[in-house]
């Protein structure tokens, strides 16, 4: 397979970037060269949460996915409202990225590109929140079908113990903490999938899971010509190109890419920049100590002035101050 031209169908291209408000004040070349940068795909970053929440809308890749990350067989994939229903008003309302059933079960899946120190507890209340709206006033049993929460995470997460080298897949579930003994028929899992700790390159990878977490981080700059095998991926890769969106679909795009990742960007880039700037600084203060420590030494072997600050390349009065 190999890659199409990426063709922009956004009209008056200029103009639509220019109209994208952002809350930090960017240079309007600059941003016109990122916008440029990113239609010119071939593919779509899909840690973006439009992109993200577009390529799962597709059953195809939702079903394949749920299937090699889970393990879980899928023969009747039926997408639900993406807001969680509540019983009250006074209840917090939730918003996922991905809610689906497959016969009883339910699945949320969720894209999360910064760490939230509640993002554990944001989970379990999803989580027993579809567990809590399964049992219905007036049910004379409380019936219970699992439930599956997956977190996609776009850092590593912090973890108590140390993590073995390659993995990157964590599962979660009630057991007794001596037998393993599953809880209530271990009815409700939560998954972390941690892509930064996914190493390998395309050609290195060995499961489909290690695949999954290869384009999900890195499709934006996936280059196919240089692929011998996609692994039966070939349809969930072309699934995502940005050429195949339709003009207000790039705009959105567009919109969401801008917004979330350009201020990453030059978040890092700024953060870059002042690290050098600063090991600069250190390094020239570093130079001055040094030049003062020496010029100590030949104060007390008695030379002359003119001949310390010409050697440290101190000034006359900094020598004579020491």
């Amino acid at each position: 397979m190999q890659p199409k031209r990426t063709i922009n169908k956004i009209k008056d291209f200029d103009a639509v970037v220019d109209g994208i408000k952002v809350i930090k004040t960017i240079d309007k070349k600059e941003k016109r060269e990122f916008a440029r940068k990113v239609m010119e795909g071939p593919f779509m970053d899909l840690r973006c949460d439009w992109a993200f929440k577009y390529f799962f809308e597709i059953k195809q890749n939702l079903s394949k996915f749920i299937t090699d990350i889970l393990g879980l067989e899928v023969t009747d994939l039926e997408y639900l409202p993406n807001e969680i229903p509540v019983r009250d008003e006074k209840d917090r309302r939730a918003v996922m990225d991905v809610q689906c059933k497959n016969g009883k079960d339910k699945f949320l899946v969720e894209m999360q590109r910064l760490e939230e120190s509640d993002m554990d507890d944001r989970l379990l209340y999803y989580g027993s929140t579809l567990v809590h709206n399964q049992v219905k006033r007036g049910d004379k049993l409380y019936l219970v079908s699992p439930v599956y929460v997956l977190c996609i995470t776009d850092y590593e997460r912090k973890h108590q113990e140390p993590v073995p080298e390659g993995k990157f897949l964590f599962h979660y579930h009630n057991r007794e903490q001596d037998l393993a003994e599953a809880f209530g028929g271990d009815r409700l899992h939560f998954y972390y999938l941690e892509l930064p700790r996914m190493k390998k390159m395309w050609e290195q990878t060995e499961s489909d899971a290690e695949r999954w977490s290869y384009i999900i981080k890195n499709l934006s700059i996936f280059a196919m010509m240089g692929v011998a095998d996609t692994h039966g991926f070939g349809n969930v890769i072309d699934s995502a190109r940005i050429d195949n969106l339709s003009e207000t679909e790039q705009q959105k795009y567009l919109e969401a890419m801008i917004t979330e990742h350009y201020i990453r960007v030059t978040g890092e880039a700024a953060y870059n920049r002042g690290r050098r700037e600063g090991e600069a600084q250190g390094m020239e203060k570093g130079a001055e100590r040094k030049a003062v420590e020496i010029a100590r030494q030949m104060l007390t072997e008695g030379l002359p002035v003119e001949t310390i600050a010409k050697c440290t390349g101190l000034s006359l009065d900094e020598v004579k101050a020491l």
